[in-house]
């Protein structure tokens, strides 16, 4: 890569210059279909946008794919011009910078490159070949986003294009794009998006020593970020904040030089609770930058409460407690936050169908919630199950696709809504297409903390209970996005289909137990479910642990246990856990995702503040021997089973001997 000038902040011209790199020449008369076929005959893949906007305004956009002889009628004059990023388009990627504060300490981490903008946000993005990049949004504590490293999936529109403002959009008279690898142009909007959060946060004069110490100490902390780069961050921050005078400058070197060795020498030093005290959340928000996995600020304090109130545990110590209340036996608890997670297409959302309609048959209110199926889908599938439409207008308050992003006002929209409805069970389907649709990361604490906070934990607050449905990864066997999502949860279960089923067979869905706080559900439940003789059986069966797909330990997990494992039995703490696995291969983020995966499937425990090898449990040992719950109701067979709090009317499936019994309900 040959050196070259980082490009000036020049006036941006009205065309676009000859670029070698992507080799477009539009002509002076701007014609939008012209500049449509330059883009696409260099290997950019287009797509129109309605002019003077930014989003294609349709679903599916970012699969578009136009050929030259589209672009007459997928172009009229009148259009905007977007870019689809990544690998679409020859791996050709974006950096946008969204606010001031970036644009003006861009240069200092950015290699020199390409740009485009407009005459208020010249040199606004970035443009880079770069294969194999991944998208990944950088925002404020507030959620505004700062950066983004836009790739596959996100298109940037260009010139020449009309800003909702009424600007044109431009290329500037800058170097040519830059090849350069993906995970060093990762870490350049690392470094370059953690300089502006933290100008953002610069605090006046005064406060501005102690605001670099903390950071510093949270930064450089176990090797988190070497102090060259700590350095250069810092340093640019009190550039774009304005406060980069000379004997700042000079303390910031000092506090670079000095924390190190304090740390070294076991010595105290201001970290991540000392900087959530200053800005809440900052250390937070900064670790998803990095994405140092479970990092919690040191020493952050909980907020303390106005007030106080006692509770007397002697009588219930005394007494005893009362098992759980059931909503739907063996499935949910009533006033508690479930999560069901599953790959796509294993009946996850129709199981829940299901169990809204045992809540509805006891005359108790559901809603619904639906990020990902509409009306047509979920009433076809409600239908199928044999709902009674009358049961449905009075007990079940569905909303397709409603808006929920992060603001007081819609959190308040929402609570009221709660107060009058007082639904039994609340349901959002899906998890991740809520915080996508509220612009947030389902891999940040932080978001889903925020997000959590605002919905989900408002129904709890109530004692409604609450299901979140959710994905997995494509190579996981955990729910998708940040850990912090089972910290939300109460009940965890995961949905697998160990033989498949349609309208003409039956098969069957197993929910296996991940999580656990009251300790009354069993480890696995099984369902039968399918089309036979013209009717859908669904129903309680009995449930087989050996169908069961095993826990999936990937090869980093392995790795994580032969590092636990080699401790023996007396334990040992996350840092002497967590240097072993680096020295056995694995990078700090893989390590805490291996540690998480291995607390969840049983293989490891905490206790005290140390770590344990542990031997998973068998199947049999999670369950609750139905004397123990103390269970109610009849069986299919009208049997009288044992007594206990379960709803009225619900049959549990089995006999008492065991054998299997399912419902049958017409199509």
């Amino acid at each position: 890569m040959k050196a070259r000038k980082r490009p000036g902040v020049r006036p941006a011209r009205s065309a676009l210059p000859y670029d070698k790199e992507l080799e477009l020449i539009i002509q002076d008369s701007g014609c939008v279909r012209e500049a449509a076929r330059g883009y696409l005959d260099k290997g950019l893949q287009v797509v129109p946008i309605p002019l003077n906007e930014k989003n294609p305004g349709y679903s599916g956009w970012e699969k578009t794919r136009i050929k030259p002889e589209d672009i007459p009628r997928r172009f009229p004059r009148q259009k905007n011009i977007g870019v689809l990023l990544g690998e679409p388009s020859n791996w050709h990627v974006d950096v946008d910078l969204d606010v001031p504060e970036a644009l003006k300490i861009a240069g200092r981490f950015l290699p020199p490159t390409q740009t485009s903008g407009r005459a208020s946000a010249p040199h606004s993005h970035w443009w880079y070949r770069a294969v194999g990049t991944v998208t990944k949004k950088f925002r404020d504590v507030n959620l505004k986003m700062l950066v983004e490293l836009r790739s596959t999936g996100g298109q940037t529109v260009v010139y020449p294009s009309i800003h909702p403002s009424g600007e044109q959009y431009v290329w500037h008279e800058t170097p040519d794009v830059e090849v350069i690898n993906a995970a060093d142009l990762k870490r350049s909007v690392q470094e370059l998006a953690t300089a502006v959060l933290i100008a953002r946060h610069v605090p006046p004069e005064g406060g501005r020593h102690d605001f670099a110490l903390a950071l510093a100490g949270f930064m450089l902390r176990d090797g988190r970020l070497d102090p060259k780069t700590v350095e250069a961050i810092l340093q640019a921050a009190w550039f774009s904040a304005g406060a980069a005078s000379r004997s700042a400058l000079r303390d910031i070197s000092g506090i670079i030089a000095d924390t190190p060795r304090s740390l070294k020498a076991g010595k105290r030093v201001k970290g991540g609770g000392e900087l959530h005290k200053m800005v809440p959340h900052l250390p937070s928000r900064i670790g998803d930058y990095w994405e140092w996995d479970n990092e919690e600020p040191e020493e952050a304090e909980q907020p303390k409460k106005a007030r106080f109130e006692r509770i007397d545990l002697g009588e219930p110590i005394e007494s005893g407690m009362e098992p759980a209340e059931m909503l739907v036996p063996d499935v949910l608890y009533a006033g508690s936050v479930h999560g069901i997670y599953s790959a796509g297409g294993k009946g996850k959302t129709f199981f829940a169908l299901w169990l809204m309609k045992q809540v509805i048959e006891q005359d108790r209110p559901v809603m619904l919630l639906d990020q990902e199926n509409g009306v047509r889908i979920v009433s076809e599938r409600l239908r199928a199950l044999g709902v009674d439409a009358e049961h449905a207008r009075r007990n079940l308050f569905y909303y397709p696709f409603p808006s929920m992003p992060l603001s007081g006002e819609a959190s308040a929209e929402f609570e009221e809504m709660l107060d009058k409805v007082k639904p039994a069970l609340v349901v959002f389907d899906s998890w991740i297409n809520f915080l996508a649709s509220a612009g947030l990361d389902e891999n940040s604490s932080v978001d889903i903390a925020l997000w959590a906070d605002l919905y989900s934990q408002k129904c709890r607050q109530r004692g409604m209970a609450v299901l979140l449905l959710d994905h997995i990864p494509k190579d996981g066997n955990t729910a998708r996005g940040s850990g912090r999502k089972l910290d939300y949860v109460d009940v965890m279960w995961e949905l697998t289909k160990p033989q498949d089923f349609d309208r003409e067979t039956v098969g069957r869905i197993d929910l296996r137990l991940k999580k656990d706080r009251e300790g009354w559900m069993p480890s696995g439940v099984a369902f039968a479910v399918g089309g036979k003789d013209g009717k859908l059986v669904f129903g309680r069966t009995t449930f087989d642990s050996s169908m069961l797909a095993p826990d999936r330990l990937l090869p980093s997990d392995l790795a994580a246990l032969a590092a636990l494992k080699s401790f023996g039995s007396s334990g040992v703490r996350d840092k002497e856990w967590r240097e072993e696995a680096i020295k056995r291969g694995l990078a700090r983020t893989t390590y805490y995702r291996a540690r998480g995966n291995l607390l969840e499937q049983g293989h490891a425990e905490e206790v005290m503040g140390k770590y344990f090898h542990k031997v998973p449990a068998k199947e049999e040992s999670h369950s609750v021997p139905p004397e123990s719950h103390g269970t109610h109701g009849t069986t299919a067979n009208g049997g009288k089973s044992h007594e206990s709090h379960h709803p009225k009317g619900w049959d549990h499936g089995t006999n008492q001997a065991g054998t299997e019994e399912v419902w049958e309900e017409r199509f």
